[in-house]
């Protein structure tokens, strides 16, 4: 006798109720551990009756696999909890029903027929459906989506909505691997009385698994039985930590002032490790954004402004962080203007980018925490005039967050070498011989002038420099004129002289610059009363595309 093959089933229901807000389903507290939970009633068909306060409550389905062995699906739910974000899944089953099905014979809220009707201001109910038809037509496929659109998706039980009796973060159902959550609103509360609820759902491939009912009685205060739970604690404190990391590299970011606002107002600075913590926080709406000042160390060059040069004639690609490290004007894009920026601040003739001036920050900061509940994530963004700061938001907090992690940018560091206090100098020493930079014989002009040539002697063509000298007893008074020659005649440059009579120059170049024979600058200096005796200068400091150059 041949077999006959059985019917494959989808997901089979592990745990449907009404929970407390909290997410206990009786009480968390610890004097409750050691408390049986009260018995279950019945009505006369034979389901569970849940007896509730008011209308609103957390209100769970778990799942687990049925005999085809897949997964309860996801379509026409909510499905991203970790994120905050609302994304309905589409629904592509020809059905046109979402795979979590669930009716009430009663309406909630003001069972409006508008689907999927959330927000306020025009935030809706479900309508009823008393025959409980899963099969019936297109009203009760609309209550179906409406219904499913409520309910947020979760696959871990360490991310779910509820809790075990002692606390802890978990599944209720046995076997459960599926959690369906829908915090229920007062645009969308169950009436008084009793209102049936029935549910069932498909898997992955199609499959439904066998439906479910439960009775939901809401017997307003007052008029309900006296019972011996207790009254739930609120939920334990919680932690959010963090660290606070280099855009470029895992390099810790130490003295960043992490913020902590919302219902809670707190600051704290991150660590040497660049690890901040926030500890014994309620659970309310909280936000976590960072912010820091100064600490360029040597981070900003002339190279800098190279980069930018190079991207706008296509000659090197910008990632998205590394353009908002460029962008020091702060209008939202990248241009030439921001290397003079940069060229500016090296030299001196401007002591912060306007940037920073709107941001109030010298740096910025870009969310990249692990995924937590009720979490939110804020990019930064700037454009003209307005500033975004980065940041994290739980609304609200429900559990203790780890690895709330950010990666630290300094504007105007297009490069990412700046280097945390452990480092000395984010200039690198090159292999074999260095570049080498030095100064010419000066000679007078007729114009009572003297003009001394600047040469660069490298080993391969080069993008910026950056050079210190000094004009000895020449001072601020006779400071040079530094002109670009042939070889570096597209180059941007800037250059100043300060009371000390310290002379820099920052030179960067959007084509490579091939060191030859013939000089790069070309300094010349009004001749100051010295007769004929020519200016003594000396070159105190150069780097050529960030690395030490030697000098004579």
């Amino acid at each position: 006798m041949a077999s006959v093959a059985l019917a494959q089933t989808g997901p089979v229901i592990t745990y449907l109720a009404p929970v407390n807000p909290d997410g206990c389903s009786f009480c968390c507290e610890f004097a409750c551990q050691l408390t049986p939970t009260p018995a279950p009633s019945f009505d006369a068909q034979g389901r569970r009756v849940y007896t509730r306060s008011q209308g609103r409550f957390l209100f769970i389905l778990e799942a687990k696999n049925g005999s085809s062995g897949r997964s309860a699906g996801s379509q026409g739910v909510n499905i991203s909890p970790s994120t905050g974000s609302e994304v309905l899944s589409p629904i592509i089953d020809p059905s046109g029903k979402p795979d979590l099905q669930l009716l009430v014979t009663n309406a909630i809220g003001n069972g409006s027929t508008v689907k999927c009707d959330t927000k306020p201001p025009n935030s809706g109910g479900v309508p009823g459906v008393p025959s409980l038809n899963f099969d019936g037509g297109p009203a009760v496929t609309d209550a179906l989506v409406d219904m499913a659109c409520r309910f947020t998706y979760v696959t871990s039980a360490a991310t779910s909505c509820t809790r075990d009796r002692f606390g802890n973060f978990a599944f209720l159902g046995p076997g459960s691997t599926r959690q369906y959550c829908f915090q229920v609103p007062d645009s969308a509360a169950f009436a008084s009385g009793d209102t049936t609820v029935a549910a069932q759902l498909r898997d992955s491939i199609g499959n439904l698994g066998p439906a479910q009912q439960i009775v939901i009685r809401v017997v307003p205060a007052g008029q309900a039985t006296p019972t011996p739970t207790r009254t739930p604690t609120p939920l334990p404190s919680a932690t959010i930590s963090g660290r606070v990391r280099y855009y470029s590299a895992d390099r810790a970011v130490p003295g960043a002032t992490v913020n902590l606002s919302g219902g809670v107002q707190s600051s704290t600075t991150s660590s040497s490790t660049g690890a901040y913590a926030f500890s014994g926080l309620p659970h309310v709406d909280v936000a976590v954004e960072p912010q820091k000042n100064g600490d360029f160390r040597s981070g900003i060059s002339s190279l800098d402004a190279s980069y930018i040069l190079q991207f706008i004639v296509a000659q090197r690609s910008l990632s998205s962080m590394q353009q908002l490290a460029c962008d020091v004007t702060g209008n939202g894009s990248v241009s030439s203007l921001d290397a003079s920026r940069i060229l500016q601040y090296v030299v001196g003739q401007i002591q912060r980018f306007p940037v920073a001036t709107t941001c109030n920050s010298d740096w910025a900061f870009i969310p990249m925490p692990a995924a937590a509940p009720n979490q939110q994530i804020v990019q930064p963004l700037v454009s003209t005039g307005t500033c975004q700061h980065g940041r994290i938001t739980f609304n609200p907090l429900t559990a203790t967050a780890t690895q709330q992690d950010f990666y630290a940018l300094l504007f105007g560091d297009c490069t990412g070498n700046w280097q945390p206090p452990a480092t000395a100098s984010s200039l690198l020493a090159l292999a074999g011989n260095p570049p080498l930079v030095r100064l010419g014989r000066a000679r007078r002009t007729r114009a009572d002038r003297w003009r001394v040539p600047l040469w660069v002697s490298s080993g391969s063509p080069f993008y910026s420099l950056d050079l210190r000298l000094t004009l000895g007893s020449l001072g601020r008074a006779a400071a040079p004129r530094v002109r670009l020659l042939s070889p570096a005649r597209r180059a941007m440059l800037r250059a100043e002289a300060d009371a000390g009579g310290t002379l820099t120059v920052a030179l960067a170049s959007g084509e490579p610059l091939a060191p030859g024979r013939r000089p790069l600058l070309l300094l010349e200096i009004p001749d100051a009363g010295s007769g004929a005796r020519a200016p003594r200068l000396s070159v105190l400091s150069a780097s050529i595309d960030d690395h030490r150059a030697a000098v004579r």
